[in-house]
This record gives structure tokens, C-alpha cells and sequence, in this order.
């Protein structure tokens, strides 16, 4: 797929070999054989496809599993991942970016935009669960508030405390006040 042909473009002087979900006995003994492993699940969930993830990571434990999909959980066999990468819902250039951040080119920046529930032993992953190359910092919190069409600011230092390069995604999650104070926060939106 275009996964696939995204990928032998990132790495063209490498063997990039297509192995069957169901032909795990190969896909492991290849693993074996490689400094890394990238397994690209598609968008039709397989039978096959935990025993192929905990058999190629126990393999080779530099192996990072790209899903093609949005899930409802956790799989079950993510635990068995080194690394998990998930497209949710992919568009135009989502191949070229998963063959980018699997050839290291740019460093993952996302971020789940919902919690995936576990699965089984497996924990789970939260909301905005999400892991970079590098490590930033935030710091100098400011909210102001004020009237009309932005009637909040908030703005912060974000400073890269990494070695290598990266983009960092912020992200701001807000409750509404208890149910008593709701009642009055509602009744003042605009209708």
C-alpha cells in the first residue's frame, strides 16, 4: 500500500519486504536478520496480527508498529510493542509523514485526542498520551481575562530540553466549574 512504497522511498538502499499478518513464523525469522523492524497494520483489523507483533518484537526489539486505524482500545498485543504509532484517521501525505518519523527524519509531535481504554493486562493509554525524540519544558503559565470576543488569554514558554529537534503540541484541558456553578456559566453564553 501506500505505506509501504512511503517507507522504500525514506529508506531507498534498504530492503523494505511485504510478509503477510498470518505469515508470522517468516516475518519473525526475518526480524532476526535486521538492525530494525517497522510493521504497518492497515485499516481491516487481522486475526493474526498480535501473534505477529509479540513474535517479530520478541525478535527484534527495535520494532515499531504503525496502525492504520482508529481503535476502540488498546489492542491487546500493544503491551508486546517497543513502540506504537497511531494514524487514527489518515489523509493525504500520511504515508510520507509515518515513513518521516520512522526513519527518524522529524520527531513525532501528536498527541490522542481520546483515551484508549486497555485491553486485557494492558493499561490503556490517556488522553493526550503522546512521546517525542526530545523532551521540552513549559514554563511561565499566564491566563488573562478580559471581555469580548477573547474574553480569556493563556500563553506559556515552551523550551526544547532536548538533544535533537522537535515541535511540541500544547495542549489545554478545561472542566467546567461543579454542577452549581455550571448552571450560571451556561446561563451567560450567548444564545
Amino acid at each position: 500500500g501506500p505505506t509501504l512504497a512511503a517507507l522504500r522511498a525514506a529508506f531507498p538502499s534498504t530492503r523494505v519486504v511485504e510478509i503477510g499478518a498470518s505469515d508470522v513464523g517468516a516475518a519473525a525469522a526475518a526480524a532476526k536478520t535486521v538492525l530494525a523492524c517497522a510493521i504497518v497494520l492497515g485499516p481491516t483489523e487481522s486475526a493474526a496480527e498480535g501473534d505477529l507483533v509479540r513474535a517479530v518484537a520478541a525478535a527484534n526489539p527495535q520494532t515499531a508498529v504503525v496502525l492504520e486505524r482508529e481503535p476502540d482500545s488498546a489492542p491487546a498485543w500493544s503491551a508486546a510493542a517497543p513502540a506504537l504509532l497511531l494514524t487514527w484517521n489518515p489523509v493525504r501525505g500520511t504515508p510520507e509523514a509515518v515513513a518521516n518519523l520512522v526513519a527518524g527524519l522529524v520527531a513525532p509531535s501528536g498527541h490522542l485526542p481520546a483515551p484508549l481504554a486497555g485491553v486485557g493486562a494492558t493499561a490503556g493509554y490517556g488522553l493526550g498520551d503522546g512521546l517525542s525524540y526530545t523532551t521540552f519544558a513549559y514554563s511561565g503559565l499566564r491566563v488573562g481575562y478580559a471581555h469580548g470576543a477573547h474574553p480569556v488569554t493563556i500563553s506559556f514558554v515552551v523550551r526544547n530540553t532536548g538533544k535533537r529537534s522537535g515541535t511540541a503540541v500544547a495542549q489545554l484541558y478545561l472542566r467546567l466549574p461543579p454542577a452549581a456553578g455550571r448552571e450560571q456559566v451556561m446561563a451567560k453564553l450567548p444564545a
